[in-house]
């Protein structure tokens, strides 16, 4: 025999115990089946265009025949979208905070929970919170938006075209937050206060920045004109080994300009993975570039081949073989790694890092 007292504890109900607002709830009731029955007409406008688009592929259809679909079918949309542009703001004036409504719902057992936006939304709408997030990120701007990009590019202007837009802004407005931070971050590092090391002390410099088009949020990732203020200690005869790729090859022969060298070569790592072409070619490799100052230069003792193979991923840490190799080519010289954070070994220094004397002084 079911115990109903136990059974009533142990399932959640729904029911208002203080204060009920039945006429409330029947309102967002209506509006949760307004929100389903707008996406599902959405999804049917857009099948039957894609299969009128269809048809006019197959010349079953006439273009003025598939124009008047079309007409007839974005006007419907757009009223859609207008009618989830108020179910947007509705829900942008939901409680967020207790006190605001007295409903509670029974919980399991005996306990309540005071009915916030989130719950709401989840109860009586059946969204997510994320989901309710961004379709009260519809606005008038959004729809104005919306329906002329539709227009441009022959489709509806249906919700989730909306959120395609709202996404792909926020997106570029979130990656340009990170590059001004990363500008600062870079700029504070490298800026008047930069650690000063003795000038013309470096005649062997490598530099493996992180370009804006490598944007990496692991990475202090730089741009071509916060590097060309960098002053480099470098010796009155040098050599440079710059890090470059395809894109950023044109801007990085300016840095090497602005610190003083002249462009005399290049080696090629082919990191082996492709990645997505920009034009012709699926990219699968990384230049260094080679610049000298000066003509009395440091003599190589080792010449190595100009390609190297070697697959990794994570295409912004360099294998540790050009670092070898540089070392065995000029024994006995002074290295400065410009972008590390850490220095490779105890041959190297870095901009990031002052010596252990340099330290002691500022202590004492």
């Amino acid at each position: 025999m079911i115990d109903q007292e136990n059974l009533d504890k142990n399932i959640i109900d729904n029911e208002l115990l203080e204060n009920p607002a039945d006429a409330n709830q029947n309102l967002e009731t209506e509006d949760a089946s307004t929100l389903k029955e707008n996406e599902e007409k959405e999804k049917s406008l857009e099948e039957e265009i894609t299969q009128a688009l269809e048809l006019l592929k197959l010349k079953k259809l006439s273009q003025a025949e598939y124009q008047e679909l079309y007409n007839k079918a974005f006007s419907e949309a757009e009223n859609l979208l207008k009618a989830d542009l108020e179910l947007a703001k509705k829900f942008q004036n939901l409680p967020t905070a207790d006190g605001f409504r007295s409903d509670k719902y029974k919980l399991k057992g005996d306990e309540t929970e005071i009915k916030t936006k989130t719950k709401i939304l989840e109860v009586e709408y059946g969204l997510k919170y994320q989901q309710a997030w961004e379709i009260q990120q519809i606005d008038d701007e959004l729809v104005k938006e919306t329906i002329e990009e539709a227009c441009k590019k022959g489709e509806l202007p249906t919700r989730g075209l909306a959120l395609k837009i709202f996404r792909k802004k926020r997106s570029a407005e979130n990656k340009a937050k990170k590059m001004e931070e990363k500008r600062k971050s870079f700029a504070a590092i490298h800026g008047s206060g930069v650690i000063k090391l003795d000038e013309g002390k470096y005649n062997i410099i490598y530099a493996n920045p992180v370009y804006e088009s490598e944007e990496n949020d692991k990475n202090l990732t730089v741009s071509i004109d916060d590097m060309k203020k960098i002053q480099i200690p470098a010796d009155d005869n040098a050599i440079l080994f710059l890090w470059s790729n395809s894109t950023d090859l044109i801007a990085s022969l300016e840095v090497i300009t602005a610190w003083g060298f002249t462009y005399r070569e290049h080696a090629i790592w082919d990191f082996g993975k492709a990645k997505t072409a920009e034009l012709c070619f699926e990219t699968r490799h990384k230049v260094l570039l080679v610049a000298t100052k000066g003509d009395n230069l440091p003599e190589p003792k080792l010449k190595k081949a100009s390609v190297y193979q070697e697959r990794r991923e994570a295409t912004e840490v360099k294998p540790e073989y050009y670092y070898e190799t540089i070392e065995r080519m000029f024994p006995g010289c002074n290295f400065l790694d410009v972008f590390s954070a850490e220095p490779c070994n105890s041959k190297w220094k870095t901009l990031f890092n002052k010596d252990e004397k340099e330290k002691d002084n500022e202590e004492n």
